[in-house]
């Protein structure tokens, strides 16, 4: 915003700026109930095959364990319960390894 000249002040780069190559979205395969996992938070780093959550039915019914299908940045994660099938519920970011 500095460099649009929005806000006052001098503009300082990113020491280290992070490059996103590529972004995979998970969508829902089911109309139910999306749960997230308890300890699953956007912009953590995930592995491929972790559990995001699960979808329900109305009722309760297990219908889906969503995993993650690449390893990545979780960049956002939806946390509002109803879901229709082909909805985005998670995008995960391709990027360098941390460290």
């Amino acid at each position: 915003m500095r460099d649009l000249g929005m806000i006052p002040g001098e503009s300082t780069p990113t020491e280290s700026p992070m490059w996103i190559s590529a972004r995979t979205r998970v969508y829902s395969d089911h109309d139910g109930a999306w749960h997230l996992a308890p300890r699953v938070r956007a912009g953590q780093y995930i592995q491929k095959g972790s559990v995001l959550g699960t979808i329900t039915d109305y009722h309760g019914n297990l219908l889906e364990t969503v995993r993650a299908p690449v390893s990545g940045l979780l960049l956002i994660v939806f946390g509002t319960p109803p879901v229709t099938k082909g909805e985005d519920i998670a995008v995960i970011a391709t990027v360098p390894e941390p460290g």
